[in-house]
């Protein structure tokens, strides 16, 4: 009964040393939302200027592909690293976003 008492008393992914998976899934969530919203801004323009769609479309597809990669990776460290991904990635949008409108 102690032996249960201790188990449960400490956080599942805690207890199981994913404590750090989670910690830098935040991370690379944080980093990899940063670079999609500030390519996303970049790649907005290139659509908006005239005769540069192969360049907005080269970007784009290499934006997602560069989005996907380190989830797809975060994914096989489990569930919860991956929600703390997209933590740092929403959280990364609230940052980056207001930071682009102020340096138009």
């Amino acid at each position: 009964m102690a032996m249960d008492a201790r188990e449960m008393s400490t956080l599942p992914f805690a207890a199981h040393g994913h404590a750090l998976h989670v910690v830098a899934g935040l991370a690379i969530g944080a980093v990899t939302g940063a670079f999609n919203y500030l390519t996303l801004w970049w790649n907005a323009r290139l659509f908006a200027t005239r005769g540069s769609a192969p360049a907005a479309l080269a970007v784009q597809f290499a934006r997602l592909a560069l989005m996907a990669a380190p989830l797809a990776l975060i994914a096989r460290l489990g569930a919860l690293p991956l929600l703390a991904a997209m933590l740092g990635i929403v959280a990364a949008r609230s940052v980056v976003v207001p930071w682009l409108g102020a340096h138009r």
